[in-house]
């Protein structure tokens, strides 16, 4: 019985850490860079970190790397803000943590990096 509930528990932590990393959040759609950079109706974040940034800066974004987020978040403003990041992981947690503050986030773009936005079919 004891070893049931161990087991149940386990994959229960398991399932949440892989929910929380692999997920996508509903309403975070994925952006080109090119598509990203027209956008001026929010804050584009970068979450990327400082070596990675100065290499390939994007124009006109604030700099909080996934490291500082959680003491630097409320740079960002209240607005809507759309999302750098070098790899879709740091996407996903970002945004949860974000949207958990309050923090409306509308899109992001991985840069520098294999990853390709999954377009949906469109509807006739």
């Amino acid at each position: 019985m004891t070893g049931t509930i161990m087991l149940v528990a386990a994959f229960v932590i398991a399932g949440r850490f892989i929910y929380r990393r692999y997920m996508p959040l509903l309403g975070v759609s994925c952006l080109s860079m090119e598509t990203l950079a027209e956008k001026d109706d929010g804050v584009v974040l970068d979450i990327r970190d400082y070596q990675t940034v100065h290499s390939a800066p994007v124009k006109g974004s604030v700099n909080i790397p996934m490291a500082y987020l959680s003491r630097q978040y409320r740079d960002a403003g209240n607005g809507r803000v759309y999302l750098v990041a070098s790899g879709v992981v740091d996407v996903h947690l970002a945004a949860r943590f974000l949207k958990k503050k309050g923090i409306d986030v509308q899109g992001f773009s991985v840069k520098n990096s294999s990853y390709v936005c999954r377009q949906r079919p469109q509807e006739v």
